[in-house]
């Protein structure tokens, strides 16, 4: 879709909040606000610049845990 030349901020709202909606979870998903369920990833990129740095994963917060890029893979 990058390469379609859809900007990457959109990419990422399509990603997220278009896609919570679509599932019609967008009431407890898809975008960070109080009472909604928060799962995050952070990046050591900005996906802004390059829609590839995604995955650039540090981190994960998965219900309230915090799991290292090097646990990812066994959920530690």
């Amino acid at each position: 879709m990058s390469k379609a030349g859809i900007p990457n901020d959109s990419l990422i709202k399509i990603a997220t909040h278009n896609a919570a909606e679509w599932l019609g979870v967008l009431n407890k998903t898809g975008t960070i606000e109080k009472g909604k369920d928060a799962d995050i990833i952070i990046l050591n990129k900005n996906p802004l610049l390059k829609i590839e740095n995604t995955l650039e994963i540090d981190k994960v917060i998965q219900r309230g845990k915090v799991i290292k890029r090097e646990g990812l893979l066994t959920g530690t």
